[in-house]
């Protein structure tokens, strides 16, 4: 079952891209069982150094259920705080080591970076932009209405 809901979560990802819904955005499905080897290590909750805001840059995320699947959608946001000094360049993420990419690289596109993943559970993640800002984002404590998943 737990494959099928997989399937059909990449199969939703596919069909988005087609559309052009993501188009230049890094997309990954987080495999559950690497999660479940993984869920009592959150490697990035005590070994990343960062916080929701550095050097005028912010990190942020929204989170959608996928019906019936177990399964979440994920944006991860990096923008500037400053309208009048908008996000430029690249953005590297830093993911749970479940992912097949666990260090994808985005370029700021209107002044954001913008990730979308798939994902099972939450999970803390950073992103390092090329002005040196260092932001860290916890699933689980700070995005409002996520720390069920």
């Amino acid at each position: 079952m737990i494959k099928q809901e997989l399937a059909k979560a990449q199969d939703e990802t596919m069909a988005m891209m087609a559309q052009g819904v993501g188009k230049g955005l890094e997309v990954k499905v987080r495999n559950e069982k690497a999660f479940h080897e993984n869920e009592s290590d959150d490697p990035l909750k005590a070994n990343w150094n960062g916080q929701l805001e550095d050097k005028g840059k912010r990190i942020s995320a929204s989170v959608d259920e996928i019906p019936g699947s177990g399964l979440y959608r994920l944006k991860i946001f990096v923008r500037s705080i400053y309208k009048q000094e908008p996000l430029k360049g690249k953005v590297q993420f830093f993911l749970h080591p479940s992912f097949n990419n666990p260090k994808p690289v985005i370029e700021a596109k209107d002044g954001e970076a913008c990730l979308q993943l798939v994902s099972y559970g939450s999970f803390t993640l950073g992103a390092q932009t090329e002005d040196g800002a260092m932001l860290k984002l916890d699933l689980a404590t700070d995005v409002v209405g996520v720390s069920g998943i």
